[in-house]
């Protein structure tokens, strides 16, 4: 999993490292120094991440996403809803007659690029039923930007951190250290590119040049989901392409979000849009 393409921030790559790291310093605690734990997980509990306000779905998008729960839950992250939860929370909304809009409650850094383009399209599709809009006061970078920029608009507060637009994916050469250790690695593949970045082999250079294609054409994907999102000309997106953090104005003014404001004001203007009794001002947002 952690040689996969991520859409994460910096913050969040942080964030999710401390995590691994208390938990394996709390494993190594249990076992003793010269032991291995074999700590049984918990069962990992679903979570449902939509709290109706109203008429309105609010489905809270937090922490670092991940297609299904195992290891996040496990290690210490229990109440983030996965990437599957919310695709699926994103459909029920659009499909119940009982909601009026959705509004996505975005705290993220991202997370896995598997996963992100399944939610990114189920909230793309439900602008076509009724309004769907995104908030983020605090964080919406990478895959939570990639997700939250196909609502029909977005908000973010006026200290949140944002787009970091961008895939990274990690391979590591452990050869040498191996070496050094006596342990000599023989891997059978059946294709040249298959198993790149096995453990226990020099990294070629063809090997990273393959290894950073996959990155550059899920990065392209990105691209053109913010693109399409936001309805603006790619170019545009390209130029904040680069994995820089923008923050609060900074976005607005890129034409990556459309104001600054709070989330209870977000709320409040997307209710009034869709009236007290259910009635829907139909795709995009407030009724005229």
């Amino acid at each position: 999993m952690l040689m996969q393409p991520w859409a994460m921030s910096e913050r969040g790559r942080l964030e999710l490292e401390g995590v691994l790291a208390r938990s394996l310093r709390r494993a190594a605690a249990v076992a003793g120094e010269d032991d291995v734990a074999v700590m049984p997980l918990p069962e990992p509990q679903p979570v449902n991440p939509t709290v109706m306000r109203g008429n309105v779905a609010v489905i809270n998008v937090t922490g670092v996403l991940t297609r299904t729960p195992g290891w996040q839950r496990a290690f210490g992250m229990p109440d983030h809803a996965t990437l599957t939860e919310l695709t699926d929370a994103v459909t029920a909304a659009a499909a119940d007659d009982s909601v009026a809009a959705t509004l996505l409650n975005i705290d993220s850094p991202g997370g896995t690029v598997p996963g992100t383009s399944e939610l990114a399209e189920a909230i793309y599709a439900h602008r076509a039923v009724k309004p769907v809009w995104a908030h983020a006061a605090n964080c919406m970078c990478s895959a939570a930007f990639w997700t939250g920029t196909q609502a029909d608009r977005v908000y973010v507060g006026p200290v949140c951190d944002a787009v970091n637009l961008g895939v990274y994916g990690t391979l590591y050469d452990v050869s040498e250290m191996l070496k050094g250790m006596g342990v000599t690695a023989y891997i059978a593949r059946s294709g040249k590119f298959k198993g790149i970045g096995a453990w226990g082999e020099p990294l070629t250079a063809e090997a990273k040049a393959e290894f950073t294609r996959l990155v550059e054409i899920k990065r392209d994907l990105f691209v053109d989901a913010v693109a399409r999102g936001r309805g603006v000309p790619r170019d545009k997106v390209e130029a904040v392409a680069d994995g820089r953090v923008l923050v609060g104005q900074q976005v607005v003014d890129a034409g990556m979000a459309d104001d600054v404001m709070s989330f209870e004001a977000t709320l409040a203007l997307l209710s009034a849009g869709v009236g007290p009794g259910g009635r829907s001002a139909g795709p995009g947002g407030v009724a005229a």
